[in-house]
């Protein structure tokens, strides 16, 4: 990592010191799983801090039974550093350790995200189409 970043785990220690930025941590975890506890008890992550900020995050989604999804952020401003591809590398180690196979989904068009997966050694197996919408009120 470049100077004054640094890897750090994301667990009970981390989420609760509120000297840290982590508002899109936060975010992401609400988004993904029941409760904060929730993540703590069956999910595992790793980021990077720059000074009290958490600028990367890569984090367990969608656990089921041998997978782990992949979700991973960083900040515009710390683009294109490397940052997310060493917190991707700890966590696939980290699922490879649980017995899980890390799988990382992005949409076509998610050219940085794709390149990270590549970067980190995935490659494309599948691709498929999702239909998004809006169900009307009755």
């Amino acid at each position: 990592l470049p100077k004054d970043y640094h890897l750090v785990e994301i667990g009970p220690a981390l989420l609760a010191d509120k000297t840290l930025l982590l508002d899109s941590l936060h975010d992401e975890i609400a988004s993904v799983w029941p409760s904060p506890q929730h993540f703590l008890a069956h999910g595992w992550g790793f980021g990077v801090l720059f000074g009290r900020e958490l600028v990367t995050w890569c984090t367990a989604e969608e656990i089921s039974p041998g997978r782990c999804g992949v979700g991973i952020w960083t900040h515009e401003a710390h683009r294109r550093l490397g940052l997310a591809s060493s917190a991707a590398v700890a966590y696939a180690t980290r699922c490879a350790q649980r017995g899980l196979v890390a799988l990382w989904d992005a949409w076509a068009g998610n050219a940085p995200s794709r390149h990270v997966a590549e970067r980190c050694g995935w490659s494309l197996r599948s691709e498929y189409t999702v239909l998004a919408g809006q169900i009307a009120d009755a």
